[in-house]
């Protein structure tokens, strides 16, 4: 929210603009990461539509003081997630971009 209340407060602001800026690019560029390997088409509108519920919850907790903000943000997430297109294995498989299959028990 401290990044929204600069925005608004220094529009003209080179420093805080840069610092905005710094902001709107780390972490679309985490959720990337942190997404892993893509499928054929791009995550580009998964990670925009994460960043905005990112926003939203931070904007919930200030502005409502809602106590579930991070519980709803993280089941928008994952219904979000659930419905991106698995990545192709080469071998006729594919696996969820992300997830990492868990070791089989012995």
């Amino acid at each position: 929210m401290r990044i929204a209340n600069a925005a608004a407060e220094y529009p003209h602001h080179a420093g805080v603009q840069e610092a905005i800026a710094y902001d709107r690019t780390w972490l679309p560029a985490l959720f990337s990461r942190l997404l892993g390997p893509s499928p054929a088409d791009s995550d580009d509108e998964l990670v925009a539509a994460l960043v905005q519920v990112h926003d939203g919850a931070t904007a919930a907790a200030h502005i409502d003081h809602a106590k579930t903000s991070a519980r709803t943000a993280r089941n928008t997430a994952e219904l979000l997630l659930a419905a991106r297109r698995p990545v192709p294995t080469g071998d006729g498989a594919a696996v969820k971009a992300g997830h990492r299959p868990q070791a089989p028990r012995q």
